[in-house]
């Protein structure tokens, strides 16, 4: 069996795949790529997924963000559980394939409880990190960073040290709320998808609405791209270049001062935590459905851990 995640990059969600099933089914994963198995992340309409080749995939927590191409489900698909209500009703499931991110399996996962050594952190969305100094402004504003792109061993640890965590990044929230670090969800930029975030959100029985920050730009080549699309591409590569020159200065100097007091004023705000009871039981839920696929599929892998096919 294939574990089949987006890997374009080391984006703390999708990479918390190589975590989070390995450890708990080790020896399960060969390579055979006839068995599939997607978990962790917004798969649904993305190519990892639309266009597998593989003659059977197991989709374990997998989400829809609305973006990519239509999903589209046939005989091969092996709904175990999706992320959340939102997916199922979108894709036209049950609701009882409706679980939770596969995330929250790090309930069970021992992890040392470190002393608290950030009041407030902050971790922006991955595509986040090069449109703005994220890191130099949590400097200023006396906010610790963590990077989304960082190793996820590393980012679970600095989430566990905050008292808490902003975060742009819905893994920073799922991860956060399940080891219980307080969180406040923050929106800065327009290709944050909402629909994920209510879609783990409802599975965790969490109500939230986004703190919106302006959008920051210091790279002028994301900032050209923004012109560009406030301008529906009126100007010429040229004269929105000159335009992002401007831009970036008066984003690097007024709207960057708004927010660092939007971040001050932040320490005063009520974050956001989910019923403990109602993590566990989500977790344990996950856990069960982990192990049907484990018992099912154990067939594909010999006592060396070479795949055999089908079962």
């Amino acid at each position: 069996m294939k574990l089949c995640y987006f890997d374009d990059n080391t984006n703390f969600g999708d990479a918390l795949n190589a975590t989070v099933f390995p450890a708990l089914m080790p020896d399960f994963f060969d390579g055979n790529p006839d068995v599939s198995f997607f978990g962790i992340g917004s798969l649904f309409g993305l190519n990892v997924l639309e266009n597998s080749p593989a003659k059977k995939k197991i989709i374990f927590s997998t989400g829809y963000g609305k973006y990519g191409a239509q999903p589209r489900l046939d005989g091969s698909h092996e709904i175990v559980c999706v992320r959340g209500p939102l997916t199922a009703e979108h894709l036209g499931l049950d609701k009882s394939v409706a679980v939770a991110d596969g995330a929250l399996l790090l309930h069970h996962f021992k992890f040392a409880a470190p002393a608290k050594q950030h009041a407030f952190s902050y971790m922006p969305h991955w595509q986040s990190e090069d449109r703005f100094d994220w890191a130099g402004l949590c400097a200023a504003s006396g906010y610790h960073y963590i990077s989304p792109l960082w190793n996820p061993d590393v980012v679970i640890d600095q989430i566990l040290k905050s008292e808490v965590l902003l975060t742009e990044a819905m893994h920073g929230a799922i991860v956060a709320d399940t080891l219980r670090t307080p969180w406040i969800p923050v929106k800065c930029y327009n290709n944050i998808s909402e629909f994920k975030w209510r879609d783990w959100a409802n599975s965790v029985k969490v109500d939230f609405d986004f703190v919106r920050m302006p959008a920051l730009y210091n790279a002028t080549g994301e900032a050209a791209k923004a012109v560009q699309s406030k301008t529906k591409g009126l100007l010429g590569r040229r004269a929105a270049r000159l335009l992002a020159t401007a831009y970036v200065k008066y984003h690097g100097s007024f709207k960057a001062a708004s927010v660092e007091r939007q971040f001050s004023g932040l320490r005063s705000s009520r974050p956001r935590l989910s019923k403990e009871g109602v993590v566990k039981s989500l977790a344990d839920e996950l856990m069960h459905r982990l192990e049907k696929v484990k018992t099912q599929y154990g067939a594909v892998l010999d006592d060396s851990g070479n795949g055999k096919g089908l079962p």
